[in-house]
């Protein structure tokens, strides 16, 4: 529902976020899109149930949003909010110095709609946006990475997400303490374990010439960090390393669930994609996000 508008900050417009399960993180000041993926399960699924690992309490019935065309998004998102503001023309909708749409900051940040829905064609096209696959697959081993290192600055395990679980989550295990401190979670590699990482790979970690750069280089141990990972630095790690780098120091459910998403990157990276192989990546993937 994005395709069409430009946008930018921390809350979006209704008419794309009004099929969403999307909600605002109280302390970690952004939208969350967290279990809004259970509504993609089959719809007797026993995790569509599960009142506990998820958001608290919260069953879920809704089905997956349906696919809209591009004369849908043209006409009943994008036109009707021009129609509703009053704006004849693509120039006063806002951004680059034109005057904002009312509310803007408020309950939306639309900026513009794109000068692509010019073109006769555009309307007809299934798809209106090329994901970069291995940016995102960089983006998502950083954040995995520093993450389960407990990279200072970079980890996603800090204070406010602790905050935000204790107000959506039934995990005690995870929210802080009487005292204000944060337990140790289970997905965390530290001490010598840590170390035995490190050294891993700089000492064992080997691939052909021009497979990959020297990642042995990119190792910080000062830091206890990697850095200077390029794009493809990580594209391989994703899907070469990381199944088996947490094998014998985390425990086994948590190394599957990471595993998981390295394996599915690992196939749809494939030089030959099935269109049944497709379909099948696309039912996995919701119960790898499950685990």
């Amino acid at each position: 529902m994005l395709s069409g508008w430009t946008t930018h900050g921390r809350l979006a417009c209704p008419y794309c976020m009004d099929e969403t399960d999307a909600f605002w993180l109280q302390h970690g000041r952004k939208m969350s899109w967290f279990d809004s993926h259970r509504r993609f399960l089959p719809r007797n699924h026993v995790l569509r149930r599960n009142k506990k690992n998820f958001r608290r309490n919260i069953v879920v019935v809704d089905s997956a949003p349906l696919e809209h065309t591009g004369d849908e998004i043209l006409l009943e998102r994008i036109e009707e909010c021009v129609r509703s503001h009053g704006l004849s023309t693509t120039s006063v909708v806002g951004g680059n110095g034109h005057l904002p749409i009312e509310g803007y900051g408020d309950y939306h940040n639309w900026h513009k709609k794109s000068i692509f829905w010019e073109l006769p064609y555009w309307r007809h096209h299934k798809l209106r946006h090329n994901l970069d696959v291995m940016h995102i697959e960089k983006n998502f081993f950083d954040n995995i990475i520093n993450t389960v290192l407990n990279v200072a600055q970079k980890t996603k395990d800090n204070i406010n997400s602790r905050k935000d679980i204790g107000l959506i989550c039934s995990r005690k295990d995870l929210e802080l303490t009487p005292d204000g401190k944060a337990p140790v979670p289970i997905f965390r590699v530290f001490g010598e374990a840590k170390m035995n990482f490190f050294r891993w790979l700089q000492e064992d970690v080997k691939f052909p010439d021009g497979y990959s750069s020297n990642i042995s280089r990119c190792v910080d141990l000062g830091g206890k960090k990697l850095t200077g990972m390029k794009s493809h630095d990580c594209h391989v790690f994703m899907q070469r390393l990381l199944p088996i780098a947490f094998a014998e120091i985390l425990p086994e459910h948590v190394n599957q669930a990471i595993s998981g998403i390295s394996n599915f990157f690992r196939e749809i990276c494939s030089r030959t994609l099935k269109n049944e192989d497709v379909q099948l990546m696309k039912q996995n993937i919701v119960l790898i996000w499950c685990n």
